[in-house]
């Protein structure tokens, strides 16, 4: 009798979408780079009760900036007074230094300097600033969801929901429930089926991930290239070649091919 072949399969590869800037390649400490760099400079003068309104002309980055409260700031963009909300845990403040606005929180559609990266406020989306305005950028489903540190918007995509778009062609995510690995093909389509959970092992930046007990399709999609696992019928070892799940051995022993935890064991006589 042929010894079984057993190879080890782990079903992972890095997180679908890298992370992003949120103003590059100023930091964060003002989200607003060509309004302020690291913050916006006033005098005292424009503090005072009835001091410049959205709207009115304004000379410099510094002219007429103020706190409009707690979570809006008034600031000099192109020329004019604009109103930018500052939906971070910090909101608007002024000091000696200036006014900052804390924009690691927003809406879609909110006011924005552009090509900027934030969160949005459910934690669940990265928002992009395209034509001045707050807009999906991607979903963040994962554990971690979108967090904002010093300069980077790091979104979590281990999890999808099943038909959302994606954009990072061949990666892999976890469905929600944490029973399928799905496949981004334009939008995230159903993969293989994992009979002990799809999970992911690492950081959201840089971890892996995995499906445990594997059970995949006859041309069922799949990633990464060379992957291998036991087809749902117990009878073939696949393999992963140029996106498609094809056969690769058929195991015709009394036990046939067995996934167990990350190990696929294809018995062929």
């Amino acid at each position: 009798m042929i010894p079984a072949s057993k190879l080890r399969q782990t079903r992972a590869r890095p997180m679908p979408i890298p992370q992003k800037r949120t103003t590059p390649p100023w930091p964060m400490r003002t989200l607003h780079r060509a309004l302020a760099g690291l913050a916006w400079a006033i005098g005292v003068g424009t503090l005072a009760c009835g001091g410049p309104k959205e709207g009115e002309a304004c000379a410099s980055v510094t002219d007429g900036t103020r706190c409009l409260d707690a979570k809006v700031a008034l600031l000099c963009q192109e020329d004019r007074l604009v109103r930018f909300p500052c939906k971070g845990p910090s909101g608007c403040s002024e000091s000696g230094d200036g006014v900052r606005c804390d924009s690691t929180l927003a809406e879609e559609t909110d006011r924005c300097e552009e090509g900027s990266f934030t969160c949005r406020t459910d934690g669940k989306a990265r928002l992009k600033c395209i034509n001045g305005r707050y807009a999906l950028d991607g979903q963040c489903l994962g554990d971690d969801g979108c967090s904002v540190a010093g300069s980077i918007a790091s979104c979590d995509t281990s999890k999808a929901e099943l038909g959302d778009a994606c954009e990072d062609a061949g990666s892999v995510a976890c469905s929600i429930d944490g029973t399928t690995m799905l496949l981004c093909e334009g939008r995230w389509i159903e993969g293989s089926k994992c009979r002990k959970g799809c999970r992911r092992r690492g950081s959201a930046q840089t971890g892996l991930v995995e499906c445990e007990e594997e059970l995949a399709q006859r041309l069922g999609p799949c990633a990464p290239e060379g992957a291998l696992a036991c087809e749902k019928d117990g009878k073939s070892l696949l393999s992963c070649r140029s996106g498609r799940y094809q056969p690769t051995r058929e195991c015709k022993g009394e036990t046939g091919c067995v996934a167990s935890g990350f190990a696929v064991e294809c018995h062929e006589q």
